[in-house]
C-alpha cells in the first residue's frame, strides 16, 4: 500500500483548509443557512405561542402570490417548480382554505392563485412574528448595519428579477453602493 509522502499530505490539508473557508462565507450558503435559520424561528416561535403553524411551503410559496391573484404557470416558474407540482401544492393549501384557485379569464387553460382571507389571517400573524424576528436581527447586527443588509438583499433580489437593471441603474447615475 502507497504511503503519502509528506509534502502531498500537508497540500492536500491546505487545499481542504482553504476549501473549508471558502465554503464557510460563500454568500450563497451563507444565504441558504440564514433563510433556514429564520424559518426555523418563525416556526419555533409560531409553536411556543400555541398558534396554527403555517406549513414551511405555504410561508415559502406566499411570497410569489401577487394580490390580484398569479396565474399557476407564472407561480410555478417563480417558485422554480414544475406545473405539476404547483397543482398539487395549490390542492393541498385549497383543501386548507389558505389558497384559492379561478379561471384566468385571458388563457382558458390556466388558473389564478390568489390568498384566501383566512390565508391572508395566518400570514398577518406570522407577519407578526416576523417583526419581533427582525427586531432580534436588528439588536445583532446593530441599527446602523441592519438596513444596509436589508438595503443590500434587495439589490441582489432586484437583480435577480431584471439581471442587470441595478448595473444599468447606476451606470446612468442612479445611487451607487447601498
Amino acid at each position: 500500500m502507497p504511503s503519502s509522502s509528506p509534502s502531498k499530505t500537508s497540500r492536500t490539508a491546505s487545499s481542504t483548509d482553504k476549501l473549508a473557508v471558502v465554503r464557510a462565507n460563500a454568500i450563497g450558503r451563507l444565504l441558504l443557512l440564514a433563510r433556514k435559520s429564520f424559518m426555523r424561528r418563525v416556526t419555533q416561535e409560531l409553536r411556543d405561542q400555541g398558534k396554527p403553524e403555517l406549513p414551511a411551503a405555504f410561508l415559502s410559496l406566499s411570497p410569489y402570490i401577487d394580490a390580484e391573484g398569479t396565474r399557476n404557470t407564472d407561480l410555478a416558474e417563480r417558485a422554480g417548480v414544475t406545473k405539476q407540482a404547483i397543482g398539487k401544492i395549490v390542492k393541498e393549501y385549497e383543501l386548507n382554505g389558505l389558497l384559492m384557485r379561478t379561471p384566468d379569464e385571458s388563457d382558458g387553460r390556466a388558473w389564478r392563485v390568489s390568498i384566501t382571507a383566512e390565508g391572508l389571517r395566518q400570514l398577518a400573524q406570522t407577519y407578526r412574528v416576523v417583526a419581533r424576528i427582525e427586531k432580534h436581527y436588528e439588536a445583532l447586527i446593530g441599527p446602523d448595519l441592519f438596513p444596509e443588509v436589508r438595503r443590500a438583499l434587495r439589490l441582489i433580489v432586484d437583480d435577480a428579477a431584471a439581471p442587470g437593471a441595478v448595473a444599468k441603474h447606476r451606470s446612468r447615475g442612479g445611487k451607487k453602493g447601498l
